[in-house]
This record gives C-alpha cells, structure tokens and sequence, in this order.
C-alpha cells in the first residue's frame, strides 16, 4: 500500500507504488547510508502498528509486524491504542511470539493505564 502522497485513489491506473514494509525498510537503509557520517540515524514507529492494513489484520496475533520492524533495525517502537484491541494477554502474547523468533524490537512505554 503505498502512501496517498504518491498517487490519487480516486484515479484510476496512477498507482505505481510497490510494497509497504518493503518501501520503508528501503527508506530506512536509503537515510542510514546517507547520514552515516554524520552519526546514527534513530528509526522510531509512535504506536499503532498493528492496524490499518490487511497485512496487519491477518498477522497481528502472530507478531509479523514485530518481526518486520526488527529487521529492518528499528531502535524502538510505542504502543497506540490499536495494539490494546486484544487486550493485555493478547499483546503479551504478540510480544511473545516476536520474542521467540529472536526478532524483537526494545519497546519503550509510559502512562499505560
């Protein structure tokens, strides 16, 4: 799914984006290899990860998006109010599954109430 700053959805045929966590992990690289001589280059994601694509409907409960994020090297990762969808089990058992894969990325939160 590319971003809507790169086509019109309501034109037809003008989509000519490819991949989403594909995209991104290239971005990502793309601006490391830029600014590795001015110092690290910290990749973040704010929460709300685990919705919002039919890639994060089907593997939320099996922490793919965990994964992905792991190897494309984020440094850290939130949560938003999607990741609560399954409650506090279900999250731990998301974070659980990415853990054992041994794709895990360091998860900072705060105020979780």
């Amino acid at each position: 799914m590319g971003p809507s700053s790169d086509y019109t959805p309501f034109e037809l045929n003008n989509d000519n984006t490819i991949g989403g966590y594909a995209r991104l992990a290239g971005f990502i690289k793309q601006m490391k290899e830029l600014h590795e001589t001015h110092g690290a280059v910290l990749v973040l994601d704010a929460g709300d990860y685990s919705m919002g694509t039919p890639f994060g409907a089907a593997t939320r409960e099996t922490s793919g998006e965990l994964q992905l994020m792991a190897r494309m090297s984020y440094d850290s990762i939130t949560f938003g109010n999607y990741q609560f969808d399954l409650v506090a089990t279900g999250l731990g058992e998301e974070i659980g599954l990415a853990a054992k894969t041994g794709f895990i990325v360091p998860i900072l939160a705060t105020e979780i109430h």
